[in-house]
């Protein structure tokens, strides 16, 4: 079967006009060698995306309805591995702020550990005192009050609702009426577009157990209460020359930030979930939802009423603004 199919994949490979190819594999090869894909496993860069990434995987267990006991052992050794490396390189003040705030995760995961029936025994902080630059303030877990953001929505200025938005893991059993995902579409309906194509679509599903295999194909809800789930895509019928290759990534990119803020203003939680796998996954997701092989998967989202009141997020510490804008 894999063989039939690696051959089928020529022959398209093959019918392809020449520039489509040529264009495709000048934009893996630049993705390759300028991304950290690239680079050793003692590179800097390498290091502190690892570290990023791994921080978050213990904010967002800290933020689960309920926290596994003795969860993130494994992920912990890891970050430790990763802080070893980033102080064994010399001129390792790269991306500080990553290896700061892989410290202030220790000292939270420390802090709870005795709640969280958490094996702390390998962890010397002391190790890594004297590194560390600046004191940066654990985010970590914070907790909102959903019937008061509700409650207060019409009366925010915009720069109060952006910063009152937040991915939550959390949702009630009770589906979400299709007449509130209209209005939020058709308020996300506002996102522009290269040349107004309004190329996503918005596949909306409220099977419970079909919304269970679509999670568990994405793979990073572990944790999560089960809800409705949005599979957002884009329609590759719009495009046409090879310099649109990311372009339907970007356009629904842009509508999925307007869709997350619709469904906030509406009143539904939200959780935007990755995806990037074209392969099988993309292949046993349409096994379940029908969606057109013409149809690019972009992101998933869990859609869902608020649990509780008191709803958990993780209130990921966020890039100061000077390493972030770059005036010329």
């Amino acid at each position: 079967m894999k063989i039939k199919r690696a051959f089928t994949k020529l022959k398209k490979i093959s019918e392809m006009p020449r520039n489509f190819t040529m264009t495709g594999i000048d934009q893996m090869m630049r993705f390759y060698y300028h991304s950290s894909a690239s680079l050793k496993e003692d590179n800097i860069e390498l290091v502190c995306r690892e570290l990023r990434i791994l921080t978050h995987t213990i904010e967002k267990g800290m933020a689960l309805p309920k926290i596994r006991k003795g969860f993130g052992k494994e992920k912990i050794k890891k970050i430790l591995e990763l802080m070893d490396k980033y102080i064994s390189i010399q001129n390792s003040e790269y991306d500080q702020e990553a290896f700061d705030y892989a410290y202030a995760i220790l000292e939270k995961y420390i802090d709870n550990a005795t709640e969280n029936e958490c094996d702390i025994s390998f962890i010397d902080l002391n190790k890594y005192h004297n590194y560390k630059k600046n004191q940066i303030e654990f985010c970590g877990t914070e907790i909102f009050d959903s019937q008061k953001l509700l409650s207060q929505i019409d009366s925010m200025n915009f720069e109060e609702f952006a910063k009152n938005r937040h991915s939550v893991r959390d949702f009630a059993v009770d589906t979400v009426d299709e007449s509130i995902i209209r209005k939020a579409v058709e308020l996300a309906q506002t996102a522009p577009s290269a040349c107004n194509r309004q190329s996503t679509r918005v596949h909306y599903i409220q099977n419970r157990d079909i919304c269970k295999n679509v999670l568990d194909l994405q793979g990073g809800a572990k944790g999560h209460t089960v809800s409705s789930v949005i599979v957002l895509t884009s329609e590759l019928s719009l495009y046409r020359h090879t310099s649109e290759f990311k372009t339907p990534y970007l356009d629904s990119g842009i509508y999925l930030m307007n869709l997350l803020y619709a469904l906030t203003y509406y009143g539904i939680g939200t959780c935007p979930l990755i995806w990037n796998d074209d392969g099988e996954k993309a292949e046993e997701i349409r096994r379940f939802v029908d969606i057109p092989w013409s149809e690019q998967i972009v992101a998933i989202i869990q859609v869902g009423h608020y649990a509780t009141n008191e709803c958990k997020y993780a209130a990921s510490n966020r890039r100061a603004v000077f390493d972030v804008l770059k005036i010329h």
